[in-house]
């Protein structure tokens, strides 16, 4: 684990480099402050779906802001057309975009680097709050240049990054999300990590049950937004909500959607309470966009807790999952 004061990067380690952040909201654009401050000579680039038109400004931890001006932004419908043009054989792709748009993300990074035949090695690094399907990065590996090595990071987010978009700018602050998990899809990065995972105002903690992590972060994602619904309503609420009884047993009945022994209750249990307390007071970012009229978010989860409901052979727990979302999101959709 390592985290807290700026590291002075020699300017050798910092060419090494070019990095491209993949998602401009919150979370990409306070990840974005952070490389240029710390990787100071690094080229980055930043795939948005929109170009911000107001000035942007970053709360510090002391909760003072300062303002940071980004490099310029690649539209993400041009991409086609223009694309970062790289001059490093090293380039690190960080994804921050809300997990519906996952499979959007792997278009993105085919269209980037098949342009590209000097590139030796890519570092991924997945920082969405989905579960990301390995079938995805199979078939990226092979529609790329068979000489490109590809080094996937999974990252999860246990807090969260807020945006706020006022009159005249646009605030980006941690609210708790400075805690992150990381490991490797594949073989770990023999590279020096704090050369790829900016350390300023993170903490990144190894773990090798990074893919347990994934599925009980999609897990907290899904209760979160199924009972609280539309509403905007903290996330510690979830437990005048939902009973301790109640989450024991969609605790349990998650565990069987998996093989045998793969995850526990106690596991899941673990890492929802974690989860809450670091992210108390914060509103999650599937009742923040119900409630703002946008339902992507929330459909997302529901459709993949149907699918893997549904793929399991139990049909036990099939029934229960589903009669949970027909119950709850129905309700939810008709009250608020």
């Amino acid at each position: 684990m390592f985290s807290g004061n700026l590291i002075e990067n020699t300017k050798h380690s910092e060419n090494k480099f070019e990095r491209v952040i993949i998602g401009a909201g919150a979370l990409g654009l306070f990840l974005a402050d952070r490389i240029l401050l710390e990787y100071r000579h690094s080229i980055t680039h930043i795939i948005s779906n929109s170009i911000h038109n107001l000035p942007i400004y970053i709360q510090k931890q002391n909760q003072k802001t300062h303002f940071q001006k980004f490099p310029k932004f690649f539209l993400s419908h041009n991409l086609d057309h223009i694309y970062p043009n790289f001059i490093e054989k090293n380039i690190i792709i960080y994804v921050c975009l809300p997990p519906q748009f996952i499979n959007k993300s792997f278009e993105y990074i085919k269209i980037i680097l098949i342009h590209c035949n000097s590139i030796e090695n890519v570092y991924l690094v997945f920082l969405n709050n989905g579960i990301i399907h390995l079938d995805h990065l199979n078939e990226l590996k092979n529609t790329l240049n068979k000489n490109i090595k590809l080094h996937i990071i999974r990252g999860i987010v246990l807090g969260g990054f807020n945006r706020n978009i006022l009159q005249n700018k646009i605030e980006i602050k941690n609210t708790s999300g400075n805690e992150v998990y990381y490991g490797f899809y594949n073989n770990p990065i023999h590279s020096n990590i704090k050369e790829i995972l900016p350390a300023y105002y993170f903490r990144w903690n190894f773990t090798d049950k990074i893919l347990l992590i994934e599925k009980s972060k999609f897990l907290i994602n899904f209760i979160l937004g199924l009972y609280i619904g539309k509403r905007l309503l903290m996330n510690s609420a979830i437990y005048d909500i939902l009973s301790k009884h109640d989450l024991k047993f969609i605790f349990t009945n998650y565990c069987k959607l998996f093989p045998e022994n793969l995850i526990s209750p106690h596991f899941l249990e673990r890492y929802f309470n974690k989860t809450i307390k670091i992210s108390s007071l914060n509103t999650n970012s599937l009742s923040y966009a119900w409630y703002h009229g946008n339902t992507k978010p929330i459909e997302y989860f529901v459709a993949n807790m149907k699918e893997m409901a549904y793929s399991s052979n139990n049909m036990e727990v099939q029934e229960f999952f589903v009669n949970l979302i027909d119950q709850q999101f129905q309700a939810r959709k008709e009250t608020y």
